[in-house]
Order: C-alpha cells, then sequence, then structure tokens
C-alpha cells in the first residue's frame, strides 16, 4: 500500500495555504487537516505547527472564532525559540485577531504587540506592517481614531516602502475609514476608489467586497443613505458568495443604518435581528457591544 510521506504532507500544507489566499476557507482547511495527520504521524513538529496554524486562520477568517482559538493556540505551544519566531509571529497575529473579533482587548493588544516585536525581530517588514495595521483596529475598534490613524500611517508608509501593493490597498483601505469617521470626506473618497479599483483588477473577491462596505459607510457619513443601500448591497451579494456570514451580519447592520436615515424603521429592524443573531450565534463583540456601538471589523 502507498504511504504518503513527509514530502505529500508538505504539499498538502501548500494547497491549503493557496486556497486560504483565494478565500476558498473550507477548501483551505480540509488541505490542512490532512496535511497535519500526515504530520502527526510521523512527528514533524513543525509541519504541525503550520498546518493547525493554517486550520486557525481559515476558521479565523469564517468568523468561527470558537474552532479557530484552539488551533491557533495549540499551533504556538508547538513553536519553539529562536529558530521559530516569523511562525511565532504569524500565530500570535491571528491569536490577537480573534481576541479582538471577541471583544478582549487587553489580550488583543498583547497578543498583537508581541507579534510586532518579533516580527521586528525576524526584519520581516510585511509582519511588521501588518501586524501596526492590527493594532490601528484595536484602537479603531476601542473609538480612538486619532490613535488607530497614527499606526495605520505607519504601516501604510512600511508597505508603501516595500511595495507591497496589496498590503498598500489594506492598510489605505482601513485608514480612509478612520478619516471619514473623523469628518473628512474628499482624500479617504480617493482612497476608497483606488482600493476598489485594486481589487477588481486582482480579482480579490475579499477584497471588493470589504471596500464596497466601507464605500457604503462613506455614502452614509456623506447623508447619502440611498447610494450606500445600493451600495451595501452588492457588498452582501460577494459575502453571500463567500460564504462569509459574520461580514454578512456586518453589512446587515450598515444597511440597517440607511433604512433608518430613509424611514424605513421596519427594515431597519429586520436587518438589526438578523445580524444581531448572527453575532450571537459566533461569538464576535458585537454580541456584546450591541448594534449601535463601535466597530469590530477586522479589516
Amino acid at each position: 500500500m502507498f504511504v504518503l510521506g513527509k514530502g505529500e504532507a508538505w504539499l498538502l500544507n501548500g494547497l491549503g495555504q493557496l486556497r486560504l489566499e483565494q478565500d476558498r476557507f473550507d477548501d483551505a482547511y480540509a488541505f490542512f487537516a490532512r496535511a497535519l495527520r500526515l504530520f502527526e504521524e510521523r512527528s514533524v513538529r513543525t509541519g504541525c505547527a503550520g498546518a493547525r496554524a493554517g486550520m486557525g486562520a481559515a476558521r479565523r477568517e469564517q468568523g468561527r472564532f470558537e474552532e479557530a482559538l484552539p488551533l491557533l493556540t495549540s499551533a504556538l505551544e508547538l513553536c519553539r525559540e529562536p529558530e521559530d519566531i516569523s511562525s511565532m509571529a504569524h500565530v500570535l497575529y491571528g491569536i490577537g485577531y480573534v481576541h479582538r473579533e471577541q471583544g478582549r482587548d487587553d489580550e488583543a493588544w498583547e497578543a498583537l504587540s508581541r507579534a510586532h516585536r518579533l516580527y521586528v525581530s525576524a526584519g520581516d517588514r510585511h509582519g511588521e506592517a501588518l501586524a501596526l495595521r492590527s493594532l490601528g483596529l484595536c484602537h479603531r475598534a476601542r473609538g480612538d481614531l486619532a490613535g488607530a490613524e497614527a499606526l495605520l500611517r505607519q504601516s501604510l508608509a512600511i508597505f508603501e516602502e516595500t511595495d507591497d501593493a496589496y498590503g498598500v490597498m489594506y492598510a489605505s483601505l482601513s485608514l480612509a475609514k478612520v478619516e471619514f469617521r473623523q469628518g473628512r470626506t474628499t482624500e479617504p473618497r480617493q482612497r476608497l476608489d483606488r482600493c476598489l479599483e485594486i481589487t477588481r483588477k486582482r480579482q480579490d473577491v475579499f477584497g471588493e467586497a470589504l471596500v464596497l462596505r466601507t464605500l457604503g459607510e462613506w455614502y452614509l457619513a456623506a447623508s447619502d443613505a440611498e447610494t450606500a443601500t445600493e451600495t451595501l448591497r452588492q457588498a452582501l451579494g460577494l459575502w453571500d458568495t463567500l460564504h462569509l456570514p459574520l461580514w454578512r451580519a456586518r453589512t446587515l447592520r450598515d444597511l440597517a443604518r440607511a433604512a433608518l436615515a430613509q424611514g424605513r424603521t421596519a427594515a431597519a429592524r429586520a436587518f438589526e435581528q438578523e445580524a444581531y443573531e448572527v453575532f450571537q450565534r459566533l461569538g464576535s463583540r458585537e454580541a456584546l457591544e450591541g448594534l449601535e456601538r463601535g466597530d469590530a471589523s477586522g479589516r
């Protein structure tokens, strides 16, 4: 009987990473899980850590936080310093992300700060910028827009220095939201238009949905509820395509705001109720905060 070896396990792990980057999260999880079984049979510590981290990342992106956190924590336990500091940083980034999404702000800040220090130690500029952006999102979730803007600008500068178009797009998107929440309109709208162009050129469906949702919020800030509704419905359709209920719920919450602005109270209540049920089921921070407070958007 043909026995799969370590090479096949690493191949499966690589396929999982590819599917993760393609936003095919169930497929990614399945590949990582198959890789993990082979790594465990052969006691390949680094392989087990990587596969568990990949499984955790897939569940994290799906908003399945109760599954993601144990996987990421077990991956971290398998890492060793100093040889695995890059892997440790990446796993800590994921752990911090989950803590933030579930409203554990102090734990999120601790994990992401540690990830940032390890990325810097490893000389990983991409990881450094990624961690700074995520720390900025912690500030944004707490309502500290000035603190968020400072960190997001640092993140954006590094992505620009390293010519990382993908990183530039996501950092710009996060910065635009902070800017228009502080009453600015022109520059964030220019950022968002550029982001939308990039996501469509790169065929990044997740990114496109995220930009459309943020554009919908921009229109709400500009008191254009009708265009906001149209734009948010476009985002909703993409979340449905990607099977991402948490992001769908967040967009429903935005649609509730648009409906209220148009005097459609019953529709607003229906959107809010549907969104809140998802928040409760997934254990996201919105379930703790209620629908009217703060912003938990991980991107």
